[in-house]
């Protein structure tokens, strides 16, 4: 009798003889993964089994798989269920970058489901024998991964699991998702523990390490996946969510050149506070695009005080897109424990200061067609010199509005270069509010930021395009943090927290 194994004998028939075992492929906590040929129709096939690790085991015929515990009968069975779930939802999802399932059948006493055997390797294989891959197959992996996650998000399924070892490229740089094993429907209700034992922690956001069921959602996917990019563009490691949340962008060394569009695209995915990462991919792919695209100005106005007006035309500034630093959103006591809310200002710091830098809305609304020049580039009308200005609720396109839920409005002044400068107010569609002081074209002064849903509130001083001292409020719980801020987050070395009754924490 051969020796007992926990994977199937080479030659073993499956489904009534249609599915031949050729070899074992790879195992997971809750399965095998076997190469195998449709006898019929003579085409290799990948087969999925359902085998959890440390519960079951084969039987002496190394054919049948058993429980090893009765007490653990109920918990197989129900993941068993699972299990073909699983299948059933990937079988519904048809896209050429998402492995493809045909068959689901119960044999030798668990289930198997039979898909796509794909030819090509694992971005985690090549990435360990070449090292880090280009940043060309890097975007069209990006693109590629995007256009499976919106058809599996699409189909209301979460995967939970991205990570390179689960992206398989073809020969012809098809890259294709696979491994739904740690996948669940994105109805909060059905938050398992199936989907906490299989994440990888560090693909894994912290509302899956820290097991907050009910605060996942395609932003969560999204995490992973720019954590993915990242590895597979570095050969440095991995940052941990601390270094993520402290350093923010910083936290990732890039070993090889990747572009700054590329880098901060990453940065945004992996904020720790999920709310400010885009949260579907059609907001991912939007922020990608305008990221990755040449600054376009929009026709703008000024209003003038007076209605004396001559046309000039500007010269714009030249500047890039900044990255978000640091993370702000998770706000924490001395101990570190995070609030579940969190605050938008990095993202809104980053939208605002590409406002100011990549539109020219300049002086005097014109009071007649004469006063405004319109070349083919942008429409722009100024005032004359030596007067003082002020804009009233401009509409500004940036780089980040999507990001913050559409269009940004100004009103306020400015100095002579058309910059916010001295007092005005910032307002994003997404609800997020600045009122303060501006410094050509900075947040600098004394201002309060309160974010899209009021759940968290600023009052203080700004420097720099960041907190820089004064109390952060989060109107959930009442508590709130008083003190200096470095990179716009507490420093806890300057400051104290206190809870909502203002007894220190």
């Amino acid at each position: 009798m051969s020796e007992i194994s926990n994977f199937l004998p080479e030659g073993t028939l499956l489904h009534g003889g249609q599915y031949r075992i050729e070899q074992h492929l790879a195992s997971g906590g809750f399965g095998n993964t076997y190469l195998a040929t449709d006898v019929n129709l003579k085409a290799r096939v990948a087969i999925k089994e359902f085998y959890i690790k440390m519960i079951n085991y084969r039987e002496e015929d190394n054919l049948t798989v058993g429980v090893s515990n009765s007490d653990n009968l109920g918990m197989f069975n129900n993941l068993r269920e699972k299990f073909k779930k699983e299948a059933q939802r990937i079988f519904k999802i048809q896209h050429k970058n998402v492995v493809r399932v045909y068959a689901l059948f119960e044999e030798f006493g668990t289930v198997y489901y039979a898909m796509d055997f794909i030819e090509g390797e694992s971005l985690n294989n090549r990435i360990k024998r070449d090292g880090p891959v280009n940043e060309a197959l890097a975007r069209s992996v990006l693109d590629q991964m995007m256009d499976a996650l919106d058809e599996v998000h699409r189909a209301g399924l979460l995967h939970l699991d991205i990570k390179p070892h689960n992206i398989m490229v073809t020969p012809d740089g098809v890259a294709k998702l696979i491994d739904f094993g740690a996948s669940k429907h994105a109805n909060k209700a059905e938050a398992t523990t199936l989907t906490g034992f299989a994440f990888t922690p560090e693909y894994a956001p912290s509302e899956l390490t820290n097991q907050e069921y009910d605060e996942i959602g395609p932003w969560t996917d999204i995490y992973s996946l720019g954590i993915t990019l990242f590895r597979v563009l570095s050969s440095a490691p991995i940052p941990s969510k601390r270094e993520i949340r402290v350093n923010g962008a910083d936290a990732f060394i890039y070993t090889q050149p990747v572009s700054e569009p590329l880098k901060r695209l990453i940065a945004m995915m992996t904020q720790g506070a999920s709310e400010m990462r885009p949260k579907d991919i059609a907001k991912l792919r939007a922020l990608w695009k305008q990221l990755d695209a040449s600054p376009v100005v929009t026709q703008q106005y000024i209003e003038k005080k007076t209605e004396t007006t001559r046309p000039v035309k500007p010269q714009l500034p030249v500047t890039e897109v900044p990255t978000p630093k640091v993370d702000i959103g998770k706000y924490k006591n001395k101990s570190e424990s995070k609030s579940k809310k969190s605050l938008w200002i990095p993202l809104v710091v980053a939208a605002f200061t590409a406002v100011v830098a990549l539109t020219a809305w300049l002086a005097l609304k014109p009071s007649s067609s004469n006063d405004v020049i319109s070349s083919g580039q942008d429409t722009i009308a100024a005032a004359t010199a030596n007067e003082a200005y002020k804009v009233e609720n401009r509409k500004i396109t940036t780089s980040l509005n999507d990001a913050l839920g559409g269009s940004c409005t100004y009103t306020g002044e400015v100095d002579d270069n058309t910059l916010p400068h001295g007092k005005g107010e910032a307002r994003f569609a997404d609800g997020s509010v600045y009122v303060g002081e501006f410094v050509h074209g900075k947040l600098e002064g004394n201002a309060k930021f309160t974010n899209s849903d009021g759940s968290n509130v600023f009052e203080g001083t700004f420097k720099n395009d960041a907190y820089e001292h004064g109390k952060l409020l989060d109107t959930s719980t009442g508590s709130y943090f008083v003190g200096d801020f470095k990179d716009g987050e507490p420093d806890y070395s300057k400051g104290k927290s206190y809870d909502k009754n203002g007894k220190e924490i």
